[in-house]
């Protein structure tokens, strides 16, 4: 199964930086990241439009409003990482560059997530030449678009995996329940399936059954990611839905515990 580390290795390095990018590869694990446009033209790396949550007090409230140079000034380690050395925002592209290209094919993913924000026409067509450019078909997917951006970026490379976002209601515009996928099948090639806040209501064996059917991979967000939102087995039963996804045979786990993960199945195997 193919294991993803939730914002790269973020519990050893400051999440969405290079160095848990890499931390991450070095550990044989795939990574997940979100990508934002910057005033100047570029896609960076960072979760929130506004940074004050990784970096702190600072000037800038809004990626959109500013440059690659003003964001890359700012240490995103600094509210988690006082006494470490000060790491920075990293450019999409570096990231493609240098370390998603030196993946395993088909052993390590990028999960690149697009957030609904970030869905225009400059955006897809700048991800879209990445996975061009550097043949990222083997090593990373897009996710979280809606049909009408999946539609897009299918038309712009067709080679490029696209994953759909599913949960147990319709919690954003980007966010799917399984029933609405049935006659859009050619437009993406896999389920982000994703439960939010009831135990039970869409990780089930049938409905994991249900999308193996229709042709569709499988990647699961472990549910210790969705404690915000009041998931009960965010905080310890994430353990017992890891066996359960490892029954179900689905195609790959995000998880902010790769390492957990990775010693579980390994046993699992033995």
């Amino acid at each position: 199964m193919l294991i993803i580390a939730h914002r790269g290795l973020k519990l050893e390095q400051p999440e969405n930086t290079m160095e848990a990018f890499r931390a991450a590869h070095a550990a044989g694990f795939g990574i997940e990241l979100d990508v934002r446009l910057t005033a100047d033209g570029d896609l960076v790396c960072i979760h929130d439009l506004n940074p004050v949550r990784v970096a702190g007090s600072c000037p800038i409230m809004d990626v959109h409003e500013s440059t690659v140079a003003e964001l890359q000034a700012l240490n995103v380690a600094a509210v988690f990482w006082q006494f470490r050395p000060a790491a920075r925002i990293p450019r999409f592209l570096d990231v493609v560059e240098q370390v998603i290209a030196k993946f395993e094919p088909s052993k390590q993913c990028a999960a690149i997530h697009v957030k609904a924000a970030e869905q225009g026409d400059v955006q897809l067509g700048m991800i879209a030449k990445a996975f061009a450019d550097h043949n990222l078909y083997d090593k990373a997917i897009v996710f979280d678009l809606t049909l009408a951006s999946a539609a897009k970026m299918r038309a712009l490379d067709p080679k490029i995996k696209i994953f759909i976002s599913v949960g147990e209601e319709r919690f954003g515009e980007s966010v799917y329940l399984w029933g609405d996928l049935a006659a859009c099948g050619d437009i993406y090639d896999g389920v982000w399936w994703d439960e939010w806040k009831t135990a039970g209501a869409e990780y089930t064996a049938e409905r994991s059954a249900e999308i193996h059917a229709a042709g569709k991979l499988i990647y699961a967000i472990s549910p210790e990611l969705h404690w915000e939102h009041g998931h009960p087995n965010a905080s310890i039963g994430y353990y017992q839905q890891w066996k359960m996804f490892l029954n179900w045979h689905i195609d790959g786990v995000c998880t902010a515990f790769p390492m957990q993960f990775r010693d579980l199945e390994n046993r699992s195997a033995a």
